[in-house]
């Protein structure tokens, strides 16, 4: 998790910058996904740290199935 401002990233909205993707929607928290090719991926949202933990969650279980 990462606390991202518009102006770090090139404003509002779906914006592709140094650290990455990320859809800024609101300034504050975001979880960053760490893609295994590519960019990582980050969205500004609403009680992130229950968004990360849904995130982890659906990955550990991906994991434990493959």
């Amino acid at each position: 998790m990462e606390n991202r401002r518009p102006a770090q990233v090139g404003g509002w909205g779906y914006r592709l910058s140094g650290l990455g993707i990320t859809v800024m929607l609101r300034s504050g928290e975001c979880p960053v996904i760490h893609l295994r090719k590519g960019p990582e991926f980050a969205v500004s949202i609403d009680d992130a740290e229950r968004g990360a933990a849904l995130l982890n969650a659906l990955a550990a279980k991906q994991h434990a199935g493959a």
